[in-house]
């Protein structure tokens, strides 16, 4: 994956081997960087795998699999203060994209999608797509690390298994009939070292699931008067809780 910034091309390895300064390329990218950017010996780049370690690199050679040579390795760490979980229900169309690339902009360290019981879907495919945005808005916003995009998972599966992954963490179901602020959990947000929030599809989260979530330790929390859609209301909810975090200042 490729990306320009500034004057400095980015390009983004999962996987990144590095040995006695020098980078080889796989295949692919080695194709993106010698036949679609038409680079040249000697032309810079910096390559990075979301881990806050990246490479400034020259190019060395444009063999089949093209050689970079290591300039410098910076550690960045431009990444969120707070470890926030979002688990999305599963929403249709284009608004999972929109909730992942912003979600990533807000400073969301993993999404996991949830079938719900109101979901309008049930399964999808687009996975790996999501990750690619992820990875693309990490770069525009200066982020180092990338979310972790997971797959759909079952109700049933949150609370057996996911849940049990993050004993310590404030857990914050956001509802359109709660009735308490997300800010008379202030407290609380701040000391948390991880915020689960959980978001409902389209249709909502029913009441039954609202009661089962908070029975499971989660904080039931609204959003104000106003309808939102399920869209909006994710990433407002993450943007409080990055507010009264102090990552928004």
């Amino acid at each position: 994956y490729l990306f320009c910034h500034g004057e400095m091309t980015r390009l983004f390895i999962e996987r990144i081997s590095a040995s006695k300064g020098i980078i080889i390329l796989d295949r692919e990218n080695s194709h993106y960087v010698r036949n679609v950017l038409r680079f040249s010996r000697g032309d810079k780049l910096t390559v990075f795998n979301g881990t806050g370690r990246e490479y400034v690199c020259t190019v060395f050679s444009l063999t089949e699999n093209v050689t970079l040579s290591i300039a410098d390795v910076v550690e960045s760490h431009i990444k969120p203060l707070k470890e926030i979980i979002l688990l999305q229900g599963l929403l249709k169309g284009r608004k999972m994209d929109i909730v992942v690339r912003k979600a990533t902009e807000i400073g969301v360290g993993s999404i996991v999608p949830v079938v719900t019981e109101r979901s309008r879907i049930r399964s999808t495919s687009k996975v790996l797509r999501w990750r690619k945005i992820a990875m693309e808005a990490s770069r525009q916003c200066r982020r180092t690390d990338v979310p972790n995009v997971s797959h759909p998972i079952d109700a049933d599966d949150l609370f057996t298994d996911f849940l049990s992954r993050y004993p310590d963490a404030l857990k914050v179901v956001f509802y359109e009939n709660g009735k308490t602020p997300v800010g008379d959990f202030r407290k609380q947000i701040r000391e948390a070292k991880t915020v689960i929030i959980l978001v409902g599809p389209e249709g909502g989260l029913s009441d039954g699931e609202v009661e089962t979530l908070a029975g499971a330790g989660f904080k039931v929390a609204g959003l104000g008067d106003f309808i939102l859609r399920a869209e909006t209301a994710s990433l407002i909810s993450a943007g409080i809780i990055q507010y009264i975090s102090g990552q928004f200042g």
